[in-house]
């Protein structure tokens, strides 16, 4: 299983200093290609962690494994873009505690995070099965579509409609929206969901404010059971109590 964490920062607060300590750390995976800006290279770690040092504010990266493994930031293309920085690579390489996290987050211009299970968040985001067809996912990730609304296409197979998706992740300007197993927000996205709004979800396994006015979330128990019946219910009960429809409208 894959486990994915996303993070939201303003523009324009993020540069190398933040970049290459974060791969020392985190980055256990066997490298592959590094893509700076739109030029992709085969991997070089001396070469390339220099680079990653010397990345300015402006510039998107990408660290990637033959394993569908991801290292990477970018601003958004949205109307009002903001930096976004993701990591995916295996559970047993990558599984942060609370207290990784939220020292990865301790930043000026930090919105919000999510840590997740990947399986689960792309059988879910992704309306043809067969863009996944060559990762081996469990019966019990992939039956986490049953019930979801499909046409056949003109190809013979099966097209969904994610939209409505317990597992959905949904970009806006702002930030991204998804109903994570945990999950970090900041006091920029008070700007957008009150703070009390949050605390006052009654659905979730643990919810607290942290001493720097933080939030953190952990919607369910165990990140692996995402696809389970009860936790889907609970990131559906998280998007209505948050009322993502209208913040996708009014931010995207």
């Amino acid at each position: 299983m894959k486990v994915g964490l996303e993070i939201s920062f303003k523009k324009n607060t993020l540069d190398g200093g933040f970049y290459l300590p974060l791969l020392e750390s985190y980055i256990k995976y066997e490298p592959y290609s590094f893509r700076k800006n739109h030029t992709t290279k085969a991997w070089d770690e001396k070469k390339h962690k220099k680079l990653i040092a010397s990345l300015s504010q402006e510039d998107s990266f990408g660290v990637m494994s033959k394993d569908n493994d991801l290292y990477s930031s970018t601003d958004t293309g949205t109307k009002n873009p903001h930096r976004t920085v993701g990591i995916i690579q295996e559970k047993e390489l990558f599984f942060p505690s609370n207290s990784e996290v939220e020292s990865i987050i301790n930043k000026e211009g930090f919105i919000v995070a999510y840590l997740y299970n990947e399986d689960y968040e792309v059988v879910q985001n992704t309306a043809y099965s067969n863009n996944y067809s060559h990762r081996n996912y469990p019966p019990y990730i992939l039956n986490s579509l049953k019930g979801a609304p499909y046409h056949i296409n003109e190809f013979g197979e099966k097209q969904y409609d994610v939209k409505n998706n317990p597992g959905k992740m949904d970009l806006i300007g702002y930030c991204w929206l998804m109903a994570a197993c945990r999950m970090w927000f900041g006091k920029p996205f008070f700007e957008i969901v009150p703070k009390e709004k949050i605390l006052n979800f009654t659905d979730a396994y643990e919810i607290k404010e942290l001493e720097n006015g933080k939030v953190f979330v952990q919607l369910f128990e165990k990140i692996e059971e995402s696809a389970s019946a009860i936790n889907m219910e609970k990131q559906r009960k998280w998007r209505k109590w948050l009322d993502f429809e209208k913040l996708i409208e009014s931010y995207k």
